[in-house]
């Protein structure tokens, strides 16, 4: 039984394997244009993972950003109040 051939990682490979083809039809071009969509693919599930953790990261920080906000308006609000009725 023989060894399958290993799969190209490198897409500049891919793209030149592809070029080299003139027919859309032949076993390789197809190869590598599956073996290159597969790691376009992989490549933007792996960008997306990143952003998702990135905007929950950053959505952490502006709620409590939020907090800290409210908590001072309340504060300045409650003094301006005091002021005005302690007059």
């Amino acid at each position: 039984m023989t060894q399958p051939p290993p799969r190209e990682t490198d897409k500049d490979k891919l793209i030149q394997i592809i070029g080299q083809h003139t027919e859309s039809t032949t076993k390789a071009y197809e190869k590598a244009r599956v073996e290159l969509l597969t790691l376009c693919v992989e490549d933007l599930i792996r960008s997306i993972d990143n952003n998702s953790y990135k905007s929950h990261a950053l959505a952490r920080k502006i709620f409590w950003l939020n907090v800290i906000l409210t908590s001072a308006s309340a504060i300045g609000t409650i003094v301006a109040i005091l002021t005005f009725v302690c007059r």
